[in-house]
């Protein structure tokens, strides 16, 4: 399976309205966050999905290019391990 289809099954609709239902509250920023987080998705995948199911008023007036390359980002970092104190 080509990599692209794979990262498209991470992030998609169904899974989008899930999150927002279980946290109305949120922003559709928040919510797109926390599905990327640590999935590591490729810039085109996360540009498409940022504009497909962002708001615009949740990100408007700040640089779209700074929170796509944020968002990058947080998709890419890696998981930290908990330590136990």
């Amino acid at each position: 399976m080509e990599q692209n289809q794979v990262e498209e099954r991470v992030f998609n609709e169904e899974k989008f309205r899930q999150v927002l239902n279980l946290n109305p509250k949120w922003s559709s920023l928040v919510v797109f966050s926390q599905i990327i987080k640590h999935k590591k998705l490729s810039k085109p995948v996360i540009k498409k999905n940022f504009y497909n199911f962002v708001d615009k008023e949740d990100w408007s007036g700040s640089p779209v290019e700074e929170i796509l390359d944020w968002a990058y980002e947080l998709s890419n970092e890696k998981r930290s391990k908990s330590v136990k104190i």
